[in-house]
């Protein structure tokens, strides 16, 4: 404000330089009412200390005043402080720089919580730094703290992490005692609710035998690095009782014990008799069990099961495994190929070994995959049938690989034809004889052949048909021979069944002529004239 006559000029200044009223200042002249303002529209940092001034002209003179500008920032954190650690019982005091014009306000917060103003934390202000106080620091002074500094202008947060480094609380409870036998038991516990500032390095284990005195505590281990242990060396039948101390960087817990003694003893009996095994998959020296669990464990769990072997025609049971099997099957090796077994299995627990299974049928062990020579099931049977008809021949033959079949008539291998049809139904080998004639009469022979070797079976045919000869053509016309001269003649003949044979000349049974030989057989007939002469000439019939 100001008073001048006549209405002066108005003119700002900044460290002596002129403002106009553009960008961040506004000049505001009210000559009425003999005022001028200026405004910042926009404060910056390096505002602060400068020199404004006002001056006022018109023809009689001029006038200034001046002043000195000063910008009020906000709080605003350096850098965050490290996390402080204070041994419990000391004070904590920590320095904290912070730009920004005071005077300040504080308010602070812990894990999230406000905290009353007559709390124990205190916060004190100077030029260019706070100080934050925590007398006689206790355990639940650790924890995650929120400064918040304030001004006129705005504010800041400032976080402040605080470890009052102490040894840690005992171990939560309660202590539990299991898995107790009669030379060990398991204790196991929580970790402890404050670690007191430090990680917990580990744990130790005390024991005392009740018997003896109440401070006969026996150090078991200081370096348990879990929050179980298993407790060694108990005595059989005695009680006991346990105890478990927490260890840091900054000492050992008070300890946590065990609510009630307990007896160094198996809590349970040896199981009961596993299922009957049953023989799976078999090889040549190999076979593998199975079996069910034993419906009554005896009350502990089942380390294991021994397997036992029996030859056939023996009494003596043999140990097959070295260490117990785990799982509900085991493939027993070097068992003898062709020879027969039975098998048994005998469960194990904690307290012994358990009553044996039923054995199991006795197995004989033989790879099911080996060659095996061929077999005839059922063998060849001579057959008889008649001309003009089909005879049918069967066999069955069994091995390992499935044999290759051959048919023979005689010495003739035999294949599929019109005369001959071949077939086979799974194991039945089948030769059928088309159309029998009396020159199907031989032996036939069937061969079954594998890698394993070969066999075979014979039978006989027979074709029932009439009498026929069969006069050789050299014999159809008359025959010319020499006095003297030795004569054989053989003429064939068929017929089934064998047709009675008989030889005569003029109606004379030459059986009977001592110059004669005759010699019948199934198929022909022979006639020898040692001594030819007029006699000799003349028909002949059969």
């Amino acid at each position: 404000e100001y008073d001048a006559n006549p209405v002066p000029e108005v003119k700002w200044f900044r460290n002596g330089l002129e403002l106009s009223a553009s960008g961040r200042y506004r000049i505001h002249t009210k000559p009425d009412e003999l005022k001028s303002t200026l405004t910042f529209t926009d404060v910056w940092e390096n505002d602060n200390n400068s020199k404004i001034s006002c001056e006022i002209i018109n023809p009689l003179g001029k006038d200034a005043c001046e002043a000195l500008f000063r910008v009020k920032t906000p709080p605003k954190l350096h850098r965050e402080p490290d996390e402080q650690r204070v041994p419990l019982g000391e004070t904590l005091k920590v320095k904290i720089p912070i730009n920004g014009k005071g005077p300040f306000t504080f308010k602070v917060k812990k894990d999230d919580e406000s905290l009353p103003d007559n709390d124990r934390i205190r916060v004190q202000e100077f030029d260019d730094f706070i100080v934050v106080t925590i007398p006689d620091v206790e355990r639940d002074d650790s924890g995650k703290y929120v400064i918040n500094v304030a001004n006129d202008s705005g504010s800041c947060n400032v976080p402040l992490k605080v470890k009052v480094a102490a040894p840690p609380l005992s171990p939560q409870g309660p202590l539990e005692i299991s898995n107790v036998s009669k030379d060990r038991a398991t204790v196991s516990w929580m970790p402890p609710k404050d670690d007191g500032g430090s990680k917990i390095i580990g744990y130790a284990v005390e024991k005392r035998d009740t018997s003896k005195g109440a401070d006969a505590w026996i150090p078991v281990t200081n370096n348990c690095k879990d929050t179980n242990f298993t407790v060694p060396s108990l005595l059989d039948g005695h009680e006991y009782e346990f105890r478990v101390m927490a260890i840091n960087e900054n000492g050992t817990s008070e300890p946590l014990r065990s609510s009630n003694p307990v007896v160094a003893q198996l809590p349970f009996k040896p199981p009961g008799a596993p299922g009957q095994p049953e023989v799976g998959e078999i090889t040549n020296n190999t076979a593998t069990l199975t079996w069910d669990k034993p419906i009554s464990d005896g009350g502990g769990p089942i380390n294991g099961y021994w397997v036992e072997k029996r030859e056939k025609n023996t009494d003596k049971w043999v140990p097959v495994n070295m260490t117990p099997c785990l799982l509900n099957r085991f493939t027993v090796p070097s068992l003898l190929e062709d020879h027969e077994y039975e098998f048994r299995v005998i469960p194990e627990n904690e307290a012994g070994k358990g009553a044996p299974s039923e054995a199991s049928k006795l197995t004989k062990i033989k790879d099911p995959n080996a060659a095996t020579m061929p077999e005839f099931i059922t063998k060849l049977k001579s057959a008889e049938g008649n001309e003009g008809k089909t005879i049918r021949l069967e066999a069955e033959v069994i091995g390992t690989p499935k044999p290759e079949i051959e048919w023979y008539k005689g010495t003739k291998e035999l294949s599929e034809s019109l005369k001959y049809s071949i077939t086979r139904e799974g194991d039945k080998c089948i030769l059928v004889i088309n159309n029998a004639s009396p020159d199907d009469v031989d032996e036939y022979i069937i061969k079954a052949r594998n890698p394993a070797g070969s066999r075979m079976c014979r039978c006989d045919v027979k074709v029932r048909s009439p009498p026929r000869i069969r006069l050789p053509l050299k014999y159809q016309d008359v025959l010319n021979y020499d006095k003297g001269e030795p004569i054989v003649i053989k003429i064939p003949y068929t017929g089934c069944p064998l047709p009675n044979v008989t030889l005569s000349k003029d109606g004379n049974d030459l059986t009977k002529d001592k110059n004669v030989s005759i010699d019948i057989s199934d198929r022909a007939i022979t006639l020898t004239i040692r001594n030819t002469d007029k006699n000799t000439s003349g028909p002949y019939q059969i």
